[in-house]
């Protein structure tokens, strides 16, 4: 590939396929001229020369030519002494001003059709090329399922109903069904497939299935739609012979025989010598196999004896000829040989036989037998003990607790939350939080009572002009009572834990960015400042151990977005908030979760604080359904909130009910469920929150929300309760469970999740919600749920309303909803569940 001058004519003429070099020679002085001695002007000098290269290239040139036209450039500016311009790039509709001033001469720049392109001067790689044809699939009679193909003729009318047919077009694989055809076949055949695209197509041929009736495309282009000749009618010998070629390609065709086969049941490979060449003639199809170490002339000998093999019998008019080579054998050739096994691969038969064998088929369903968490066996007496056990836990991790800081990670760095943030209390679901607690041991907190006071209030006993710096972030080094035990020898069990939280939207980038870089950096500072082992909790949003719960107070709040997004919206004071404010009855602790602002979200059986940011307060909605103590548990995440977003300050409740929050100023009496939390609310609670009971909302409740009052869930009937006599020791008796069905495990797992919401509900797997025995099972189905996974939990759902045994499974009919009941199970699928 060489660069053409080309002439004045054609000047500003440029073909979209072609690419173009141009050179562009001006004066830097236009006005300075030179003179010779006879005073007459003479050339100019070469100093005052600009020589700019422009490369010009269309929208539909090879890569070849654009590679040239960049190499000749260059050659270009090395010759010419004055090209200071450079080598300016231009592309096809791109143009720049300089570059178009240049051919105004010849009046502006034509484009030219790709079909007067110059061609390419390089080799152009080429697609192989196939010939097509049409095989028949089939099962071998008594071969213990062994397949075979058989070529037939590439015509539409050759495809019968009653057959599965292969049609190879090269890149271009069509699997073809006929109506009456056997579904053992059809699976056969779609491995056959699979296996000569991976082999022979490197998986770059492009697989179509296609049921008798259905128009395809490819059949249409590489298929006549025309019957079977009369000439083709004759009955092709189906029994295939191996030949073996003789060393002096003299004889008769008998004595080359090496076997024949007998009742479709193939050869043995051993038969296949390296040292030699064979005919495999199989009726319509031959194949001229050459052996690795076979001689000169038994390879030039082999296709006289292909000639002779052909003249033999009658061949139909697509015969097909295949030449191949030792250890580049196809498919078609190797079904002949049911003992085919290569070193590093398996042949077709071994390859279905190992995909249709029975495997064990794994499940995990033991959560549709197990108990309630809360419920197993006495239930008040396991309920109390594992509650005291855990509120136990929660008093001793705060009696051991030294020093506790709360860092916000973000973009890599570590960020120390603000004091109204409340050390970890406010969590938002898209952030990443670092907790680092520093525990100590209790002799030695009570030798050095006032020296811990001071680390847990942040004061630092000693300071040291080192400092470590943390992502970005510097924090002095402390010298506690701790540091300075250790320097005289002195016992000490102190340790440090990092809770790293993450919420339920994080980013995956931020979390890995943690785990592999900041981690460490972190561990090392942190055991360089106290001088002790570190060691890393990873947390995820709900799913907090004893130890952090004991740090916020068993309580948290939960806020939409990301943590800038949240100062951001505290700081300007805009728009309505809602939050869902629930309490487990595993560790009684209290979540408030922000939601979307809508009365839809309101649900009978919990309580939701909804409010204006940085308004005139907020309203701490409590269901019918909600038990007393989640309205008191709610009043104190109620005051969190509103002090959060900078309502007035709180204030003490005393004894008397005129320091108790006070009443809705609307005008009306309080509701009995109103006033019962209210005088059994001793706590920290703002004035301006103010308790409203579902069904004596105010006006200016429902004008919080943007779409006003809409319909919400009532939710079931309350749970029923039983009292021990001791405080903090109720236990519900028909609380709702939710149970997720799923194969993300890799096979089949039933798990029941003690603390849940609707965020729970994965798109990929099926859960069933049993909210008690006064109530039908729902069953909940993802959108992109996999047909095995909504089969087993249908069936999963019949397991667990036969171990339970209350009468559900003859529940049939149509509720009030709407809803159809079936065997006690309500389907639901997702996008189209009711309020219920």
């Amino acid at each position: 590939m060489r660069p053409t001058l080309l002439p004045t004519s054609d000047h500003g003429r440029f073909c979209i396929a072609d690419c173009y070099l141009v050179i562009s020679t001006t004066t830097d002085d236009p006005h300075l001229q030179r003179y010779d001695q006879t005073g007459e002007k003479g050339e100019m000098s070469t100093d005052h020369l600009v020589h700019t290269i422009y490369t010009w290239i269309g929208s539909r040139a090879e890569m070849d030519k654009r590679f040239c036209c960049a190499m000749f450039a260059v050659g270009v500016k090395q010759l010419l002494p004055g090209a200071r311009g450079g080598i300016v790039r231009e592309a096809e509709g791109e143009e720049e001003d300089a570059f178009l001033e240049v051919f105004e001469g010849v009046g502006g720049i034509l484009y030219e059709d790709e079909e007067v392109a110059a061609e390419s001067g390089l080799f152009v790689a080429e697609r192989r090329r196939f010939q097509v044809k049409v095989y028949e699939v089939f099962v071998v009679k008594g071969g213990r399922g062994m397949v075979r193909m058989r070529v037939v003729e590439p015509v539409k009318g050759g495809l019968r109903s009653d057959g599965v047919y292969f049609v190879d077009a090269g890149w271009e694989l069509v699997q073809w069904n006929g109506r009456e055809s056997r579904s053992a076949v059809r699976a056969k055949c779609r491995l056959l497939i699979d296996v000569v695209n991976g082999a022979d197509r490197a998986g770059r041929a492009k697989v179509f299935e296609v049921e008798e009736g259905d128009v395809c495309e490819v059949l249409e282009r590489v298929l006549p739609d025309v019957e079977v000749s009369a000439d083709e009618e004759v009955e092709v010998e189906r029994t295939a012979v191996l030949y073996k070629v003789p060393s002096d390609g003299t004889g008769e065709l008998s004595n080359w025989i090496v076997s024949r086969e007998e009742n479709e049941s193939g050869f043995s490979r051993s038969m296949l010598d390296p040292q030699d060449c064979f005919i495999l003639d199989a009726g319509a199809e031959l194949f001229l196999w050459i052996g690795s170490k076979a001689s000169a002339a038994k390879k030039s000998f082999a296709s006289e004896v292909l000639a002779k093999v052909i003249r033999q019998s009658y061949r139909p008019s697509y015969l097909s000829l295949q030449r191949i080579t030792h250890h580049n054998e196809p498919e078609p050739f190797k079904l002949y040989f049911p003992d085919w096994v290569e070193p590093r691969t398996e042949s077709l038969t071994q390859s279905i036989r190992r995909k249709l064998a029975p495997v064990p088929f794994k499940v995990d369903v033991r959560a549709l037998y197990a108990p309630h968490p809360l419920l197993t066996g006495n239930a008040s007496v396991i309920h109390q003990d594992r509650f005291f056990q855990a509120m136990q836990a929660m008093q001793e991790a705060n009696e051991k607790l030294v020093q506790y800081t709360a860092f916000a990670f973000e973009r890599g760095r570590f960020v120390r939350l603000e004091d109204f943030e409340r050390g970890g209390v406010h969590v938002c679901m898209e952030g990443q939080y670092a907790f680092l607690a520093v525990y100590g041991g209790d002799a030695t907190e009570q030798v050095l009572e006032e020296d811990v006071r001071g680390v847990m209030n942040g004061a630092l006993v000693l300071q040291r002009d080192e400092e470590f710096k943390l992502g970005g972030e510097k924090f002095p080094v402390v010298d506690s009572y701790f540091s300075l035990a250790l320097k005289k020898e002195e016992p000490t069990t102190r340790h440090c834990v990092i809770y790293f939280w993450v919420g339920r939207y994080a980013s995956n980038v931020a979390e890995k960015s943690f785990r592999f870089h900041a981690r460490k950096e972190l561990e090392d500072a942190v055991r360089g400042l106290y001088g002790c082992d570190v060691n890393v909790v990873h947390v995820t949003q709900e799913r907090e151990p004893v130890e952090l719960l004991a740090h916020w107070g068993n309580r948290s709040v939960i806020h939409r977005g990301t943590r800038r997004q949240l100062l951001k919206r505290v700081k300007e004071g805009c728009g309505p908030v809602l939050y869902h404010v629930r309490t487990d009855w595993r560790f009684k602790t209290t979540r408030a979760v922000e939601v979307s602002c809508a009365s839809e979200r309101l649900v009978s059986r919990d309580c939701f604080y909804v409010g204006k940011v940085g308004g005139e307060g907020g309203f701490l909605w409590t269901g019918k359904n909600s038990t007393l103590e989640d309205g008191r548990k709610a009043c104190s995440v109620a005051d969190r909130i509103t002090s959060f977003y900078g309502d007035e300050e709180s204030v003490g409740v005393g004894d008397s009910e005129e320091s108790l929050v006070d009443t809705v100023q609307d005008g009306r009496d309080e509701s009995v469920q109103e006033k019962s939390i209210r005088k059994s609310a001793r706590l920290l609670v703002t004035k301006k929150v103010r308790i409203v009971a579902e069904g004596l909302e105010p006006r200016a409740f429902w004008e919080v929300f943007p779409n006003g009052k809409q319909p919400y869930c009532t939710g079931p009937m309350p749970p029923l309760i039983i009292n021990t006599g001791i405080e903090g020791t109720v236990v519900p008796t028909n609380l709702p469970r939710l149970l997720v069905c799923s194969c993300v495990k890799g096979y089949f797992s039933v798990e029941e999740l003690p603390q849940y919401d609707q965020l729970s509900l994965d798109t990929s797997c099926c859960a069933i919600l049993d909210p008690g025995p006064h109530s039908p099972v729902y069953l909940w189905q993802g959108s992109s749920a996999s047909d095995v996974v909504i089969k087993l939990s249908k069936k999963a759902v019949e397991v667990w309303l036969e171990t339970l045994d209350d009468g559900r499974r003859n529940w049939e009919g149509e509720l009030a909803t709407g809803e159809v009941v079936v065997d006690g199970v309500i389907s639901a699928a997702e996008g189209a569940e009711s309020y219920e």
